[in-house]
């Protein structure tokens, strides 16, 4: 079985806690799902902090087995801080790297958004994972699906489209993917619960993540759970959104 959790870290933020606390709470997290590979968005790494080591890395280091980590930075600012993704896994990535998006001038968002490819090379073949992290922005988040969807579906084979999408899955925009030839897991396997995983007004009330698969592989979906979802007795939590994990029926 292979195993892929995708959550968004909340760079440094302090709404939800402090990090060392929220990452304490990730931390019990992951030890309790296992997953074998993990894509994160809204990753931060501050060069005065932990050794310069992003947040990702920092996870690692509390961990054990998670021998491969990939930082890409979306934004570097003046003072060394950046922003960014990661991937975090227990195997190899047989080849990866990202590809930068367009940013469209004058809209609300100004955050640069990039596309992180990672190939896994498994007993049965080679799988391609795509961490991704699009706009709130309609505009800016068509202008993403309009770049992504033709990239990813230049590489054929067997492929997992994960992250932080910032659209409800009623959207136009998401029924784009679908119409491609992608399955929306939680959809698939959980079509009557809401599988909320951004937190506003103190709570999960929203569906933003995913984990969309190649129709090939929806016969390999074995369950689809939200983790990492609940405050802890001071009220800390994990991030502003909770984990996704996928469990797919596939050797490793």
């Amino acid at each position: 079985m292979l195993r892929i959790l995708t959550m968004n870290l909340n760079y440094y933020g302090t709404q939800h806690g402090p990090w060392a606390v929220r990452r304490q709470i990730i931390t019990d997290a992951i030890r309790q799902a296992q997953p074998d590979i993990m894509a994160f968005q809204a990753v931060a790494q501050n060069p005065a902090a932990e050794n310069c080591l992003d947040q990702a890395a920092q996870l690692a280091r509390e961990l054990e087995g998670y021998d491969f980590s990939l930082f890409c930075p979306t934004r570097t600012y003046a003072d060394g801080n950046a922003e960014g993704m990661a991937l975090l896994s227990r195997l190899p990535m047989a080849a990866s790297h990202y590809r930068e998006l367009s940013l469209r001038p004058g809209l609300e968002d100004t955050s640069p958004r990039i596309l992180v490819h990672a190939r896994f090379d498994l007993a049965d073949g080679p799988l391609h994972l795509f961490n991704a992290h699009f706009s709130w922005v309609a505009k800016q988040t068509q202008d993403n699906l309009d770049e992504v969807l033709p990239y990813v579906q230049s590489l054929p084979g067997r492929a997992v489209l994960v992250g932080d999408l910032n659209t409800p899955p009623d959207s136009p925009l998401m029924a784009q993917i679908q119409a491609e030839g992608w399955v929306d897991s939680w959809a698939d396997q959980h079509p009557q619960a809401p599988g909320y995983t951004f937190v506003e007004g103190g709570q999960l009330s929203k569906r933003i993540d995913y984990v969309w698969v190649r129709e090939t592989l929806r016969s390999h979906i074995k369950d689809i759970e939200v983790i990492a979802n609940s405050p802890a007795e001071d009220g800390s939590r994990a991030s502003d959104h909770a984990g996704l994990l996928v469990t797919l029926d596939l050797e490793i």
